[in-house]
C-alpha cells in the first residue's frame, strides 16, 4: 500500500519526522519472531487504508534496526508512536484492539476543522480577537469531537475573563481529551477565575493593600486580579501573606487557591518547589 513503508536508519528522518508534519504517522517496531507483532500488522494496515491518506504506517524492524530500536526506548514488542510535526505525541505497546487504536489516532489525526483552528490562531494573533472567537466557536460546533480546538477556546475565553463560558466549553471535552497535558492546568485556571473574580482593578486593589498591608480581602482579590493576567509568583506571594496573617481566612479558599495555582504551573519546577516550602511553612 502507498501509505505504508519499510524504514531504516537512513530513511527514518524523511519517513517519519519529515512525513509528520503532513500527516500523522505510526511507527510499528516490530520482528519477524514476534507472534502479537504479526496479529497487530493487519489491524494496522486495514486502519491506515480506512484513513485515506491522512494517515502513514512506517514499520521499523528491530531486529535489523537495532540503533534504531535503542534510540527510542524499545523494550517491548510490538509497540507504535504515534508522530505529529516530528514529536512522539501519544504510544501503546501489545495487540489492541481496532476500536482503541482509532481513538488514539482520531486524537491526533489532522481535520478540517484543524486548518479553521490553524486560521482562527492567525487571527488572534493579530488582533482580530472577536472574528477569532466567532470562528473557533463555529468549528467547535461544526467539529464537537475536536478536543483541540475547544481547549484553545476555552483558554481564550478564559484570558478575556468570561469564565463560565469558558468551564462550558471545557466541560464538552471527551474523556481521553481529559488526559491530556494541560487539560488539569486549564480547567484549574477556569475554576480559580469563577472563584477570585475581583470587584475592582488591579491598581484600586493594589493601593489598597499598599495603603492597609492588614487588608486581606483586597490581597485575595489581588491575587485573584494577577491570577487572571498570568503573575502566578504575584499571586502566591498574596496569597502566601494571607494564609500568615490569618490562617483562617475564607476557611480554606487561600489555600486551596495556592494549590491550585501549582496544578496550572503543572505540579513542579523552581515556582511550584519554592512556594510549596512557604506554605509548609506559613501553615506550620
Amino acid at each position: 500500500m502507498e501509505y505504508i513503508v519499510e524504514s531504516d536508519e537512513n530513511s527514518f528522518e524523511q519517513d517519519v519526522l519529515r512525513t509528520s508534519e503532513n500527516h500523522l504517522v505510526l511507527v510499528d517496531f516490530w520482528a519477524p519472531w514476534c507472534g502479537p507483532c504479526r496479529s497487530l500488522a493487519p489491524i494496522l494496515d486495514k486502519l491506515v487504508s480506512a484513513y485515506s491518506g491522512s494517515v502513514r504506517l512506517v514499520k521499523v524492524n528491530t531486529d535489523e534496526q537495532q540503533q534504531l530500536a535503542a534510540q527510542y526506548g524499545i523494550r517491548s514488542l510490538p509497540t507504535v508512536f504515534l508522530f505529529r510535526n516530528g514529536e512522539v505525541v501519544d504510544q501503546f505497546m501489545g495487540v489492541q484492539p481496532e476500536s482503541v487504536i482509532r481513538r488514539l489516532i482520531d486524537k491526533h489525526v489532522a481535520r478540517e476543522s484543524d486548518k479553521s483552528l490553524a486560521r482562527a490562531e492567525s487571527l488572534y494573533a493579530s488582533g482580530d480577537v472577536d472574528v477569532a472567537l466567532d470562528l473557533l466557536s463555529k468549528t467547535v460546533s461544526d467539529d464537537p469531537d475536536n478536543n483541540r480546538p475547544r481547549r484553545v477556546l476555552a483558554g481564550w475565553l478564559a484570558d478575556a475573563g468570561r469564565f463560565e463560558e469558558a468551564r462550558k466549553i471545557l466541560d464538552g471535552t471527551s474523556r481521553d481529551g481529559r488526559e491530556d497535558p494541560g487539560f488539569a492546568a486549564l480547567s484549574a485556571r477556569i475554576d480559580l477565575g469563577n472563584q477570585t473574580m475581583p470587584d475592582l482593578s488591579t491598581d484600586e486593589l493594589q493601593k489598597s493593600v499598599e495603603n492597609d498591608p492588614g487588608d486581606l480581602e483586597a490581597r485575595y482579590q489581588l491575587a485573584g486580579c494577577l491570577i487572571r493576567d498570568g503573575d502566578l509568583a504575584g499571586a502566591l506571594e498574596h496569597l502566601l501573606e494571607v494564609i500568615r496573617r490569618d490562617r483562617n481566612f475564607r476557611g480554606e479558599e487561600p489555600r486551596k487557591t495556592v494549590l491550585s495555582i501549582f496544578t496550572i504551573a503543572g505540579g513542579k519546577g523552581e515556582l511550584v518547589s519554592k512556594y510549596r516550602r512557604q506554605l509548609a511553612q506559613a501553615l506550620n
